[in-house]
Formats: structure tokens, C-alpha cells, sequence
């Protein structure tokens, strides 16, 4: 089972990438809402998977998300190669991978702890936390202005 799920949130991203290479992008606000509303959906998935007993409807979920992460992964990483000054990328991309791959072994740490002692909790707490986030996010004027301007500039997704 462990390897479907692994392979439902790998697959879901391949395809998502490639559906960013291909459908048009939302534009003006709706890609700071489409932005916050995929936060909010990986939020609610995984406080789900707290009570979901079926490996099928959890592959389904993984792939969707997969897809949207996918999807936005390019257009973020897209955006921050574009507007960063070609003597910091490699600083930068340094900090986003360590952010992405960095903290992935601390979060598993704490996450084994817990789930010794309440798998469902774990989940739940875990998507509550992502969806409060998703939504303090939606209210800061600098995510806005984001994904505005993700959406409006043209030459800022544009391949070089």
C-alpha cells in the first residue's frame, strides 16, 4: 500500500508539471485564490487521511494533490529564477531546497514521535495547522501581490 500512495503523489506531480507547461495560468487575483485554495485543499486532505480506511480513495487523493502541487512548483520556481538576480540563484535555489528537502527529516522525526501515540491526531492537527496557515497567508497583502503579479507578468514565466 505504501508503495501505491508513493507512487499515486509522484505520478499526480509528473502530471501537473506537465499541465503547467500546457493550460493557461489563472490570471489577476484568481492565482492568489487558486494559490491559497490549494493550501487549503493539502490541508484538508491530510487532516482526511486521519479517518480514511481505504488505500483507493487515499491514492485518489494523493494524485489530486500531487497534480496541484505539480502544477504550482513550476510556476513558483518559474517565477522566483526569473525575478532573482542571476548572481543570487544559486543562493536562492540553495534556500528553497533546504527549505523543500531540509525539513523534510525533522518533520518525520516529530511525526513518528506522534504517531506512536495518535496517528489521527496527527493528521487532523497537521491539516488544521496547514489550512489556519493557508488562510493567514490569503490575508497578507504580500501573497496577494504575489500572485498578481505571477499571474500578470508574462516575462516573469517565460523560459530564457
Amino acid at each position: 500500500a505504501f508503495g501505491l500512495l508513493m507512487s499515486a503523489v509522484a505520478g499526480g506531480y509528473l502530471l501537473g508539471i506537465l499541465l503547467a507547461g500546457v493550460l493557461p495560468r489563472p490570471k489577476g487575483k484568481a492565482m492568489s485564490a487558486f494559490l491559497v485554495f490549494l493550501l487549503i485543499s493539502f490541508g484538508v486532505a491530510l487532516a482526511l487521511f486521519g479517518f480514511i480506511r481505504s488505500t483507493w480513495l487515499d491514492f485518489a487523493l494523493l494524485l489530486v494533490l500531487g497534480i496541484g502541487n505539480g502544477y504550482i512548483a513550476i510556476l513558483m520556481f518559474t517565477w522566483m529564477q526569473a525575478n532573482t538576480p542571476k548572481e543570487m540563484l544559486g543562493r536562492m535555489m540553495s534556500m528553497v531546497l533546504l527549505a523543500g528537502s531540509g525539513l523534510i527529516p525533522i518533520s518525520q522525526a516529530i511525526s513518528g514521535a506522534v504517531i506512536r501515540h495518535n496517528m489521527e491526531g496527527l493528521f487532523i492537527v497537521a491539516g488544521i495547522l496547514i489550512v489556519l496557515v493557508a488562510l493567514w497567508a490569503g490575508l497578507q497583502p504580500g501573497v496577494r501581490a504575489f500572485g498578481e503579479e505571477l499571474a500578470a507578468n508574462p516575462q516573469a514565466l517565460a523560459s530564457e
